[in-house]
């Protein structure tokens, strides 16, 4: 079944305020979107995409603020804005029960065929049914038409986490659901192939991707492009257990047929363990690829649990050739990084409340997972958390992002421009550790890049003079018998390279 539909929609900018703001020599534009009546649902996908005239546009939904559960979201919300932070158009799909209130898994892309259109797609899940449903607009935001069309079978024992949309570059929208119409059976799985047309094209079950007793995580997309294969990334553990977490990698060809399947198990001691839905798989090019974990380890100094982001580059034969932890962090959101690859240069951006309270952090890094440069955005007193990334066609990064706890909130768009070609005259810090707490009563803790071997931390006051050196447990500072004040850590590497930090005893 296909049918056409006319959605109620408004053109008009509906926002109360939008703070556009211009930060560090200029390199950062901050584009942050309020609603005078609304209140941004959290925790979504905040998808945007560059307009064939250097604009961006993001999509996020937007609920009544303060509203309890059972009240209604006023609809979808499109914003348009320029790569400097001004704001050109906006539009809304107003909220429609028959369809939005059954809406699961959210898609928003470029149509590959008209580069002035973008499609936003999405299943419903209807009486049991599914369906799916893709509506186009121009890069203008005007609207050019609504499609929904019937997938079937009974979904009454569909899990949330059981749907994925991804675009294959340059070709068509790929979507994955599993299900079981008994209690007593296995999921089975299926990949549509979708055209950017609203045209199904072929739907595919996958006996392979079947025996997961408690479906929980999933995550689909490109394996690889020479040739086509793609790659369904999930996991059947709960989330409060810590025993070891296996992940399942399962390769398709084309056709989606599995042609290898690979068991991960992230697991190292009874305090360290990786789990969260958000986990991700990103492809580098045709002989590596990157996965993405939450990484937690329990602190026995301080008896807090950390999570930090763990990034692994392994080849297309699953041998781990780097790796690299960063952000540090009591706080532990579901979606607590963005990352995004162009040619050889990896971008991640992450939340972290120890090193700065509550700030958001860019990173370049190499092929070879090390630190190009990190910059620090968005101010200390929000909770933004950065949910989506794209390189942008000038070589900029643009990273959105929702400040979770404000009411009012708000949503942002953060673009870099990637031009420092001298990062010592920019004045650039680039600290292959973290250390906290800061200030700090006793002890000082700093926690290492697995890329770097320190040597020596010398502790000096604000007039130079040598309070302390340490050669050995670089893991731990006393600060015992020191004034409160403000001091400098110097840490010198094996290689070299210093780091300096300014850190204050209470």
């Amino acid at each position: 079944m296909k049918t056409a539909l006319l959605h109620l929609m408004k053109k008009t900018l509906l926002f109360l305020g939008i703070m556009t703001l211009s930060l560090a020599k200029g390199q950062e534009i901050v584009t942050e979107f309020s609603h005078s009546n609304g209140q941004y649902l959290t925790g979504v996908n905040l998808n945007f995409v560059e307009t064939t005239d250097k604009c961006v546009v993001v999509e996020s939904w937007l609920a009544p603020e303060y509203a309890p559960g059972t009240v209604s979201p006023i609809g979808k919300m499109f914003y348009k804005f320029s790569a400097d932070g001004i704001v050109r158009d906006s539009l809304l799909f107003e909220y429609d029960s028959v369809y939005d209130d059954h809406s699961v898994a959210e898609f928003f892309e470029i149509d590959p065929e008209h580069h002035d259109h973008f499609v936003y797609a999405n299943f419903l899940v209807i009486d049991d049914t599914l369906y799916f449903r893709m509506r186009t607009i121009d890069m203008y935001l005007n609207y050019i038409g609504d499609t929904i069309f019937e997938i079937g079978h009974s979904t009454a024992l569909f899990p949330y986490y059981s749907y994925d949309l991804f675009s294959e570059p340059n070709g068509d929208i790929i979507a994955s659901y599993s299900i079981k119409d008994d209690p007593n059976e296995t999921f089975m799985t299926y990949f549509l192939r979708i055209g950017f047309d609203g045209t199904l094209k072929s739907r595919t079950e996958v006996p392979q991707i079947r025996y997961f007793d408690m479906l929980m995580e999933k995550h689909t997309g490109m394996f690889n492009e020479s040739p086509v294969q793609y790659c369904y990334w999930g996991s059947n553990h709960t989330s409060d257990t810590h025993d070891s977490p296996p992940f399942r990698l399962y390769v398709l060809d084309s056709l989606f047929n599995v042609v290898e399947e690979k068991c991960f198990y992230f697991y190292q001691g009874s305090h360290w363990y990786t789990h969260n839905w958000n986990d991700q798989f990103l492809p580098v090019d045709d002989q590596h690829y990157l996965i993405v974990n939450r990484y937690e380890q329990f602190d026995s100094q301080t008896y807090y649990t950390y999570s930090s982001v763990l990034l692994e580059k392994r080849n297309r034969q699953h041998v781990r050739q780097a790796s690299a932890l960063f952000g540090r962090s009591l706080y532990q959101p579901e979606a607590i990084r963005a990352i995004a690859i162009d040619g050889n240069t990896i971008y991640l951006s992450y939340m972290t409340n120890v090193v700065a309270p509550n700030h958001l952090v860019l990173l370049r890094l190499d092929g070879d997972l090390n630190v190009q440069w990190e910059r620090h955005f968005l101010s200390e007193d929000t909770f933004h958390h950065a949910i989506n990334m794209k390189v942008l066609d000038d070589g900029s990064i643009a990273v959105s992002s929702y400040d979770a706890f404000a009411s009012p909130n708000s949503i942002s768009v953060v673009v870099i421009k990637d031009n420092y070609d001298n990062l010592e005259e920019l004045g650039i810090h680039i600290r292959p550790y973290d250390f906290y707490p800061n200030p700090s009563h006793n002890e000082l803790h700093l926690h290492y890049s697995p890329d770097v071997q320190p040597a020596r931390i010398d502790l000096y006051d604000l007039q130079g003079r040598l309070m302390h050196t340490q050669n050995q447990s670089f893991e731990c500072l006393n600060l015992n018998g020191l004034a409160a004040g403000q001091y400098l850590i110097k840490v010198t590497m094996k290689d070299g390279k210093t780091f300096t930090d300014k850190v204050v005893k209470e």
